[in-house]
Formats: structure tokens, C-alpha cells, sequence
């Protein structure tokens, strides 16, 4: 049956309205309901009839996870709208757009939406209240880029401003991030109340109950009330699955993951906490990917899974490394997708001056996403920086809890860049102190007149020291809602800083911190390597190099004799009558020993040579590179004194009814084409066999 065109501009209406105005359709019709009308929407020449469609298929794709199409949708829908007089159509789109890329990790883009939105909220004609929806989005942008205190001050905001509106939807929403945020820094001072807001905007917000039943989960969670939290889990899960809410699940799926760790049963949370990754890149939830991944390598090293650990800490770093990209990505779509909304030529002079500021970060951005080294990449943030805002000092510095301490702290000063002193956290004269210690910024265009609460003039705590700028802004730097350290930017004269820069450093700061975080989880993984590589060349009761070692360095070792023509020997040592002494004092004793020989060798020989192995059960062995006669002996007559004077019983049969070793000494005059490591132990063994037939507690040298 063919449809007149009234009868498909009737039907695009009708679901259109449905869509909007009917909470008891779930997100799946929804979607399949506005899929089917794109066959026919070419038809529709009404052009705010198929931005609306258009718009209302993006939002549900946002829904279901399918981002990309979202987004694609989005812009086709704005292209649409941009020239229609519909300021809340424009508004919604607008709100999607920046969604869609602050769910992409795109924050400098969304964070632009939202603000060309709060510009169209003032216009007269607008007839829906959007303004606490885009500011409850802009603080969840800050919430994802570390900034808590600045996006806990918007949420709240935002709350006001719903209720002001009697929008309950958006109290609703608000209060959720309230609540979620205060869960994860443990403030549950207003959880309750807000909790109770929740319950009675779901009078009206039955669609929405999945949400409450997530956060009171959490709440009964950390007040360890598991089997309650259970079952709001369980509810959650049932309204999410009604619906085919894949974000809602995932949710629920990963505060699974944090109630089975709580509760100790760590094998099924990491078996759920890997499926939660999964499905978090299978529909970009970028938020919930990366602390599930964190959540991931914590649990491998409970479970002591090191080699998955090793794994799961990789996709961390690729994946904080995907988010400084993000940047320069963002910066591009800012320069081709930017929403064509007539402005007046204050607004464009201000766009002017944002475009300048992204196109610095996004060259900034490429460079240091790159740097993986910790003072290489200081040095680099400092001299962008330098070339773009005019400023007189730069300071960054590391936050190191443990020891509560200033760290690294590197500093841009009268043209040249130095490490400094550390400065103790709780000191009261530092700004950078009363920054970290409030994980809040400080900016004051007017230095000499600052006051703070918890601070102290500057000569209390260091007397002598003048500071000579009046403009400072001392920013935190956040991972993970952690205080990592403390980045300031400071100028002689005073309100040095327009407010564009300070936006520009305050979102730059976020990338400073995953910039940072991830140079030192490289220089950490460079260094667990180096201790893995160790562990992994060492034996574990004697301490010695093992055999794996051996075969490694070997080879080095032979190519330095051949290249230097030098001589080369070794010390084999075997234990006399080992295997007795086990069967005798048993096979604990027997380490013991193993431990107190290795002692003796490796203090006699590590002045001379690294080269130092067990070789094998009871069997060690040292190589001496550039070897010298006289000095070799002398060398094995010192283990073989060193292991006499330790003076072991063995009464059954050993010598002088003691513990006692034999040792063989090869000693290669010249190096040859036949030299090669086979021969090398070869005759280290028979050396080795001459002491042992001969009586054993001796030293047998020969030379090759």
C-alpha cells in the first residue's frame, strides 16, 4: 500500500509525539518506530518535520550505545535546523551533539556545544527550559575530566536551576550525578536527601527508575549492607533489560563487579569485571571502560594473575594515551562541524579567540601525547606554553603522598627552566601547598592582597623569600580523583589572565595530568620490567644469576674476549657430598647451605666480576673476563677459605665432618675460533672433575 504524502507527514507526527511525550514505550520501539520512518522521510519537504525526526533518532542511537550513527544523525539533523527559527529544536540537537562527544572523550568539543546552547537559552522565544540540562552536562564533562570541585559546584547549580524551572526531569538526572559523585569520594553527607529528591521525582520519572536503584545500591555498599544493594542491583537490572538499555546494564554489571570484590570474591568479580570492558568498548562507554580496566589490573595482582595484569595495564596506558589524541581530534571537528547559529560580533570575536586556544592544544596535544619521558615532557609543556600565554613563571610539581611532599617540582623563571626544592604539603605559606591540600584552584590578579583560609603569610615559613608576582593561578592536577600534583602559571602585573586563558589552561590542565600519568606509569612499567628482567635472571634461594642468565650473557661475554683478544677463566665450585647431606639433615637444611655458600662466593667475587650463577642443584659457577693468574687463584683459594671458616657440621661424609667444596679453574690464554660456550663449560668441568679426584676441598687450575 502506497502512502499519500499527508498520510506520511500524519505518521512522522504521530510517532514524533509519541516519542517525545510517551515514557512508557521503551527505548527499543522508540527506535524502531523512527527507523522505519527514514525510508520515507526523503519524501517530506518539511524541512523542521525531518530535523526533528532526525533529531529524535539521534538521541535514541545515543541511547542504545551506537555513538557513530548518533553522531552522524546529529549533524545531519543540525544541518537541517540551523536555518529554521526553532531555537528548542536547536537546543536539543545542539545538547546531542555535545553528549555524543563527551561520551567520546571529545571534552573540549562538548563542552563548546553546551555553551553555544546556554547562548540559544537566551533567546525570548525559547518555550523549553534547557538551561539546568546543559549546565548539568558541562559539570558531567568537568567530572570526566578529573576537575571535581568544579563540576560538584556546577551540579549543585544545575539542581537550583531545575528546580526553578520545575523541571523534574532534570532534578532528577542532577541529583543522580550528585549522588554518584559523592558516593565515590565517600561524602555521604547529603546522599540521603538527595536520595529522597530522587524517590519523589519518580512519581513522574518512572522511565528513569533504573537510576535510583543504581545509586542506592552504591549507597548500601559502602555502608556494607550487601544483600540490600543486591537486590537494588537486581531491580536496576530488570527496568534496564525491559528497556535494552546496554549503558544501564553495563552499569549494573560493574557495581556487580565492585560489590563481589568488597564481599571477597575476587575470582568472579574479575571474571565480570573483563566482560564489563568488553561490552564498555563494544558501545564506547568510555568512563565506565577505563575504571573497569583499573579495576581490572586491581584485581590481577590480588589474584597474582601477573601475566593478564601486565595485559590489562597496557590497555590502560593505550587507552589514557586514545584520550590525549581525543584532543587533536576534537580540535579538527571543531574547525569543520561547528554549528552555523547566527551570532552577534561579540560572540564571534569570542569564537576567535576559542579557535585560537584549541588550535594551540591541539598542537600541544600531538606533541605530548608522544613524550613519554617524565622531564622530557615538563620541558615541553613548559616551552608551549611559554610560546603561547605571555607569562613570567611556570611551575609544575608532583604530589607525593606517601612522604606528603612537593616533588620534581620543575620551574620556568627568567628564561631558564630548573628543578627545585620539594615543599612539605602541610606547609602554610605555599600556594602550591594549600592547592594540593584543598585539591582546589587558587587565581588572584592582585597577589599582595590574597587571603586564604589555612594559609600564612609568606615569611613564616619562608623567611627571607619575596615572591614578585601579582597574578597567580595555581591549578590541581587530577587522575582518577586523585591529586597527582600542582601546575601554576604567574605574571608580574596584575589581572595578567583574560578569562579565555584561564578556560584554556583550566581544560588544559586535565590533559597536563593524563600527559603526566602516563609518563610515569611508563617510567613504572620500564621499571617493573627491569625488575621482572632481573626476577627473571635470578635464582630464587641463592640470589646468584641462574642458568637462563647464563645462556644470555655468554654470548656477550665471548664477543668482548674475541673483540679485545683478552684472556678469559672460570670457577666452577661443587659441593662435596651434597646429596648426603640432604638425605642426612634434610632437604631445609640443605637450602641453608645453598644460601650460606652463595654468600661467601658472591662477597669474594662481585668486586671482580657480575658474572656470578648457581649453575646448577649445587654447582656454581663465576666468569672472569680479562682474566689475570695470580688474581684468579687468589679468588678461588678465598671461596675455598670463606666456605671452610663457615664451619658446617657433616658428620656422615664429609671432609673433616664438615661442609666443604671443590673447585676447578679454567683458565683460556687465548682466545680462538673454537672458543665458544659449550668448550667454556666443558672445561670448567673437568678442572672442576681434577679437584674432585684428587681428594675434593681444593682448587685445580688449568690452562687452555
Amino acid at each position: 500500500m502506497t502512502l499519500t504524502y499527508n498520510s506520511i507527514v500524519d505518521m512522522c507526527n504521530r510517532i514524533n509525539n509519541e516519542v517525545e511525550n510517551e515514557d512508557r514505550i521503551t527505548h527499543k520501539v522508540k527506535l524502531n518506530s523512527l527507523s522505519c520512518l527514514l525510508q520515507d522521510l526523503d519524501q517530506i519537504t518539511d524541512d523542521y518535520l525531518k530535523a526533528r525526526t532526525l533529531a529524535n533518532y539521534a538521541l535514541e542511537l545515543l541511547f542504545a550505545g551506537n555513538i557513530n550513527l548518533a553522531h552522524d544523525t546529529a549533524i545531519k539533523a543540525i544541518n537541517l535546523a540551523h536555518n529554521l527559527e526553532d531555537q528548542d529544536l536547536n537546543l536539543k540537537i545542539i545538547n546531542i551533539l555535545g553528549n555524543v562527544h563527551n561520551q567520546l572523550g571529545r571534552f573540549a568539543l562538548a563542552l563548546d556545544y553546551y555553551h553555544q546552547g546556554l547562548r540559544l537559552t537566551e533567546h525570548k522565544d525559547q518555550k523549553i527550559n534547557y538551561r539546568s540540562t546543559l549546565i548539568n552536562n558541562i559539570a558531567t564533562v568537568y567530572n570526566s575530566m578529573g576537575m571535581k570541585d568544579k563540576a560538584i559546584y556546577y551540579y549543585k547549580e544545575a539542581f537550583e536551576l531545575a528546580r526553578k524551572e520545575f523541571n523534574i526531569k532534570s532534578q532528577y538526572l542532577v541529583a543522580y550525578n550528585i549522588i554518584d559523585q559523592s558516593l565515590d569520594q565517600k561524602q555521604l553527607e547529603e546522599v540521603s536527601w538527595y536520595l529522597e529528591m530522587m524517590a519523589e521525582c519518580l512519581k513522574s520519572q518512572k522511565n528513569l527508575e533504573g537510576l535510583y536503584h543504581i545509586v542506592r545500591s552504591k549507597y548500601l555498599r559502602i555502608q556494607e549492607h550487601y544483600t540490600e544493594a543486591e537486590k537494588e542491583l537486581n531491580r536496576a537490572e530488570a527496568l534496564f533489560e525491559a528497556e535494552q538499555d546496554a549503558a544501564g546494564l553495563n552499569d549494573v554489571s560493574y557495581e556487580r563487579v565492585k560489590q563481589l570484590s568488597r564481599t571477597g570474591r575476587l575470582a568472579e568479580a574479575f571474571e565480570l569485571c573483563q566482560k564489563v570492558v568488553e561490552n564498555s568498548e563494544k558501545i564506547e562507554d568510555h568512563e565506565i571502560l577505563r575504571e573497569a580496566l583499573k579495576t581490572c589490573c586491581h584485581l590481577t595482582e590480588e589474584l597474582k594473575l601477573y601475566d593478564i595484569g601486565f595485559e590489562n595495564y597496557r590497555k590502560l596506558v593505550h587507552y589514557d594515551e586514545k584520550m590525549m589524541r581525543n584532543l587533536y581530534e576534537a580540535s579538527i571537528y571543531q574547525l569543520t562541524e561547528k554549528t552555523e547559529i547566527e551570532l552577534n560580533e561579540k560572540i564571534r570575536a569570542n569564537n576567535e579567540k576559542l579557535f585560537e586556544n584549541m588550535r594551540f592544544i591541539h598542537e600541544v596535544s600531538k606533541d605530548i601525547s608522544k613524550e613519554q619521558d617524565y622531564e622530557a615532557l615538563i620541558k615541553l609543556i613548559i616551552q608551549k606554553l611559554k610560546s603561547f600565554v605571555a607569562c613570567d613563571a611556570i611551575v609544575i610539581g608532583l604530589h607525593d603522598k606517601e612522604n606528603a611532599l612537593i616533588t620534581r617540582r620543575t620551574m620556568y623563571h627568567a628564561g631558564e627552566i630548573t628543578l627545585t626544592y620539594d615543599i612539605n604539603v602541610s606547609n602554610k605559606s605555599s600556594l602550591a601547598a594549600w592547592t594540593i591540600r584543598n585539591g582546589k584552584e587558587i587565581y588572584t590578579g592582585l597577589n599582595t592582597q590574597l587571603k586564604l583560609d589555612d594559609f600564612e603569610a609568606l615569611d613564616v615559613n619562608f623567611p627571607g623569600i619575596t615572591v614578585p608576582y601579582e597574578t597567580v593561578f595555581y591549578v590541581p592536577l587530577i587522575n582518577d580523583n586523585a591529586v597527582i600534583g600542582v601546575f601554576s602559571l604567574q605574571k608580574y602585573e596584575q589581572n595578567g589572565f583574560d578569562h579565555y586563558e584561564l578556560e584554556m589552561i583550566r581544560v588544559f590542565s586535565s590533559y597536563i595530568s593524563i600527559a603526566i600519568t602516563n609518563a610515569l606509569k611508563s617510567e613504572q612499567m620500564k621499571s617493573l620490567n627491569k625488575t621482572l628482567e632481573q626476577i627473571s635472571r635470578r635464582d630464587g634461594l641463592s640470589g646468584l644469576l641462574n642458568r637462563n642468565a647464563l645462556n644470555e650473557d655468554v654470548k656477550k661475554i665471548l664477543n668482548t674476549i674475541r673483540t679485545e683478544q683478552s684472556e678469559i677463566a672460570t670457577i666452577l665450585c661443587d659441593i662435596d657430598f651434597f646429596k648426603e647431606y640432604n638425605d642426612k639433615y634434610g632437604h631445609l637444611e640443605g637450602d641453608v647451605v645453598i644460601k650460606l655458600i652463595s654468600s661467601i662466593i658472591f662477597r669474594e667475587s662481585s668486586t671482580a666480576t657480575p658474572y656470578i650463577y648457581r649453575f646448577g642443584g649445587d654447582e656454581f659457577l663465576v666468569i672472569l673476563p680479562n682474566a689475570n693468574y695470580e688474581n684468579v687463584k687468589g679468588l678461588a683459594h678465598q671461596i675455598l677459605k670463606g666456605v671452610n671458616e663457615l664451619n658446617i657440621p657433616h658428620k656422615e661424609a664429609g671432609i673433616d665432618k664438615r661442609v666443604t667444596i671443590s673447585i676447578g679453574v679454567a683458565i683460556f690464554e687465548h682466545y680462538n675460533d673454537d672458543t665458544n660456550e659449550d668448550l667454556l663449560l666443558k672445561n670448567a668441568d673437568i678442572a672442576l672433575y681434577g679437584s674432585k679426584r684428587v681428594g675434593r676441598n681444593q682448587v685445580q687450575i688449568i690452562k687452555f
